[in-house]
């Protein structure tokens, strides 16, 4: 997933952070506290694996979830983004 303040399309090319989820290893996000109310424009890019990749012939049933979560650590208050993938 590439991130970023300022690209409206946001790519390998142009972003401020990137991260990756795999299955079972969730990308977690923090959202820069220095650009508070300034928009966060996300662009997802997924890999296709060639057919010959173990236990992956058949996975069809993949999915993604993604979510924003506002929490509480040390009186200080955090925006976070996850992201989780699932391959079936």
């Amino acid at each position: 997933m590439y991130v970023s303040y300022d690209n409206s399309h946001p790519s390998p090319v142009l972003y401020s952070d990137k991260v990756t989820a795999t299955d079972g290893h969730p990308a977690i996000l923090y959202i820069n506290q220095t650009v508070a109310g300034r928009p966060v424009y996300l662009a997802f890019v997924g890999t296709q694996l060639p057919p010959e990749a173990a236990g992956l012939k058949n996975c069809s049933d993949s999915n993604y979830t993604a979510t924003f979560t506002e929490g509480n650590t040390g009186g200080n208050t955090i925006t976070y983004f996850l992201l989780n993938v699932y391959v079936a």
